[in-house]
């Protein structure tokens, strides 16, 4: 979702792109809101944890540094958006437990 001056104000992630959407949110929260600025929520729909690969980590630490000296990419961050979270009781590819992983 966008706004008419092209910032990003949702985005929407269903199963790998949720967590697609979580990385991202968690690069926003540690950017200060620099990275995809105007953001205001994350929707997860059958999202699901997995590793993050790690040239993506070294892509975004190399990234982002310049921007916020602080910059720590982990997943033990609280992240600053809202979040709603999607999950099927009878989804049999996602499982209730792994989408609460993303919570």
């Amino acid at each position: 979702l966008w706004n008419g001056d092209g910032g990003f104000v949702g985005i929407l992630g269903f199963s790998q792109g949720s967590r697609f959407a979580h990385i991202i949110s968690i690069l926003h929260t540690v950017t200060n809101g620099d990275a995809f600025r105007g953001l205001k929520g994350i929707v997860h729909v059958s999202g699901y944890n997995s590793p993050i690969p790690p040239n993506f980590l070294t892509y975004l630490k190399d990234h982002w540094s310049q921007y916020n000296n602080n910059f720590h990419f982990n997943e033990s961050i609280i992240i600053s958006l809202p979040s709603l979270h999607v999950m099927g009781s009878t989804d049999k590819l996602v499982p209730i437990l792994e989408s609460k992983q993303l919570s």
